[in-house]
């Protein structure tokens, strides 16, 4: 099992954001690509398990953050809220 989760830096004039990447079996953690100013937070996984949904709570928008990578690319300019199942 893995988790996501995203820390913020503060600065003088521009906060920056890093994500970092938890396995929990083993307890392990490390930071996933560089940091970024944009006020990202993650929202979900992909269903492929390969990357994070992101969004920004500043501007409309989706990111998609790949772990393996660590690069973070804009997939939609609408804002991605979630999905409901019926069960």
């Amino acid at each position: 099992m893995r988790a996501v989760y995203a820390l913020s830096r503060p600065a003088v004039e521009n906060p920056e954001t890093i994500f970092m990447l938890a396995d929990i079996a083993s307890g392990t953690v490390q930071q996933l690509g560089g940091a970024t100013t944009a006020p990202l937070r993650p929202i979900g996984w992909t269903d492929d398990g390969e990357a994070v949904l992101l969004r920004s709570r500043d501007q409309d928008g989706t990111w998609r953050l790949d772990v393996k990578t660590g690069a973070i690319t804009q997939v939609a300019s609408a804002t991605y809220l979630g999905a409901m199942f019926a069960g």
